[in-house]
């Protein structure tokens, strides 16, 4: 809506309204009121034509998410207990990995003690996919050290049919995909346990070199230390960089001090895409401390929602007609200028709602009706 345009009707419209109320002539009063409820009424149709309703997820169509935080863990390894602050925290978390610009119409509320409910209205079925598997995606970050003689052990436990080697475990890197569509599947012997976890990186962005797309990731000063440590101490060795229990890329450390600094590259060699650096390092960015399990999913096509919206238009229009008639018939002339001032209210109530942005219809839920407990049969004294 053009600034000008507001502040010069809103302007007119609190002049008129002192003209109007400072005024003790009987004409001039009623002239100016009749102008004033006309300019108020234009104001909120240029309003609702320049801004558009809201539409809830009900008329917009889009899908609603109910989520379900499973316990997490402490230090220790020992279970930990979903809290009020875990819910308000995935809540943030979630805020800044679907909607990292702002720009979408997200509602968040948590629900219960472990639950969240999660409402996108708007999105497409390839923008649904993308935000079940961000939903999921806890973006556990580790850094572990690759064996020595990493490929060379991996043969040599297939060939002792199993029998793992003591301190380490094998671990799959994220599947790729060649040119004539063969997956690729490796793995390498790691540590049993993360050298580094992903709760010392401070920040993580997307970066491009002639290598392609990379994830760039910055630690705070405690990880820095950590790392640079670490890198000292095996120094021409590989580190393996995991996320959720898969390896994205197992770089060699090249230098004994890195600044706080480290990079993931991924891709089959080709490097991320765009889109993948970017969701990798926004989930980096904002890991969960507690998994999450969606319990249910539900979708409204924006066919639907439109059709809805075109059946109460002619609902109103409808009921306006017989409301008018009644009213005509009824009271005259009198019944005429109720109708007037009833669509003129109309107006300004839809007016309003586009200027503040609410959404129509407002999110509700069903009342849950319960019985009440049985009472106690009374007993007879004697």
């Amino acid at each position: 809506m053009n600034p000008f345009a507001t502040f010069l009707v809103g302007a007119s419209l609190l002049l008129m309204l002192l003209l109007y109320v400072g005024t003790a002539v009987h004409t001039t009063k009623r002239r100016v009121g009749t102008l004033l409820i006309i300019l108020t009424a234009f104001a909120a149709i240029y309003t609702i034509e320049a801004m558009k309703l809201q539409l809830g997820i009900d008329l917009q169509g889009g899908s609603e998410f109910i989520v379900q935080l499973a316990p997490g863990k402490n230090d220790d390894g020992t279970p930990k207990a979903v809290t009020s602050s875990d819910v308000q925290q995935a809540i943030a978390i979630l805020e800044r990995r679907l909607n990292p610009d702002a720009s979408k119409d997200l509602s968040l509320q948590p629900e219960g003690a472990d639950r969240i409910v999660i409402q996108m209205p708007g999105i497409t079925e390839e923008e649904i996919k993308e935000v079940r598997k961000t939903i999921q995606t806890v973006a556990h970050l580790e850094f572990r050290r690759v064996h020595p003689d990493s490929q060379a052990k991996l043969e040599q436990i297939k060939a002792r049919g199993g029998i793992k080697e003591p301190g380490w475990i094998e671990m799959s890197y994220t599947p790729t995909t060649a040119k004539d569509g063969t997956v690729i599947n490796r793995s390498e012997l790691v540590r049993d346990s993360a050298d580094i976890e992903g709760k010392y990186v401070s920040k993580a962005f997307r970066t491009v070199d002639a290598e392609g797309n990379k994830v760039s990731l910055q630690f705070d000063s405690a990880g820095a230390k950590l790392f640079d440590e670490l890198a000292a101490v095996h120094y021409q060795k590989e580190m393996a960089i995991i996320v959720d229990g898969q390896i994205h890329s197992a770089p060699r450390l090249q230098a004994k001090q890195y600044g706080g600094r480290a990079e993931i590259s991924g891709g089959g060699g080709k490097g991320f895409s765009q889109q993948e650096a970017d969701t990798l390092a926004t989930l980096l960015s904002n890991p969960l401390q507690n998994p999450m399990l969606i319990l249910s999913e539900s979708s409204v096509s924006s066919a639907y929602g439109q059709s809805s919206i075109d059946q109460g238009k002619w609902i109103g229009v409808a009921a306006l007609l017989i409301t008018t008639c009644f009213m005509m018939f009824i009271y005259r002339l009198a019944g005429i200028v109720a109708i007037v001032g009833l669509v003129i209210n109309i107006a300004i109530l839809f007016g309003a709602m586009a200027l503040f942005g609410f959404t129509s219809p407002p999110r509700w839920k069903p009342l849950m009706i319960r019985p009440f407990p049985p009472l106690p049969t009374p007993t007879s004294r004697r």
